[in-house]
């Protein structure tokens, strides 16, 4: 008897043991994973990978943060001119038809209402770009509807705009990218369709084109 019981209390540690025994490696393998399934810990560096990813996109140079940042000083000048044409007076010409000046050096210096033309250009043009800007973003990102339809309604205003306000040479370069580098959007928001990826690219040269005409009718 006294056999037996030491017996079975020797079986009831080995069991106990190995019981622990057994837990102890359900517990490493669902930390550490196996060959079939990741474990906690390489989804946690997976995660903690992906976050660094993020933050530089969100905060690193070039990042969002810094796309926004230009955006917005793109739109307080856009509302400066604004408030520029809203405070302007009607001005009085004497003259039937107002002459440029030609001053010395042979260039022409440019009367005060051509000035405020090209600036309301300008305004419109800013209109315009911000436009195409929002549009881009929502060809590229995950989960946005296809803008085709408001892409194509984009581009038929502004050409018309152009060739209302300056003249056929601007709607000619505003679908020529020959000169403009070719580049494509990544990261991990990216919606990588081929057709989503076109739609942003020819959104994206027409955006640089607009930023050029901008810049050509403020010298």
């Amino acid at each position: 008897a006294i056999t037996l019981s030491i017996f079975a209390v020797l079986a009831g540690c080995f069991l106990a043991f190995r019981d622990e025994y057994n837990a102890r490696l359900a517990a490493e393998a669902e930390i550490s994973g196996t060959p079939s399934k990741p474990g906690y810990r390489p989804r946690a560096d997976a995660a903690e990978q992906q976050s660094r990813t993020l933050h530089a996109e969100i905060g690193g140079p070039g990042g969002y943060k810094d796309q926004i940042a230009a955006l917005q000083k793109q739109l307080g000048k856009t509302g400066d001119d604004l408030t520029f044409l809203q405070r302007q007076k009607p001005q009085v010409i004497v003259q039937t038809k107002e002459i440029p000046v030609v001053i010395p050096s042979g260039a022409v210096q440019m009367t005060p209402e051509e000035k405020t033309r090209l600036q309301k250009i300008r305004v419109g043009l800013s209109s315009l770009l911000n436009e195409g800007i929002q549009l881009s973003g929502k060809a590229i990102t995950k989960g946005n509807p296809d803008p085709s339809s408001e892409a194509n309604s984009w581009l038929g205003k502004t050409t018309e705009y152009l060739r209302a306000n300056l003249d056929e040479s601007y709607v000619t370069r505003l679908n020529d990218s020959s000169d403009i580098p070719y580049v494509t959007p990544s990261g991990p928001n990216v919606n990588g369709d081929v057709g989503r990826t076109n739609l942003w690219v020819g959104l994206h040269f027409r955006i640089v084109r607009l930023n050029q005409f901008i810049t050509e009718l403020s010298r």
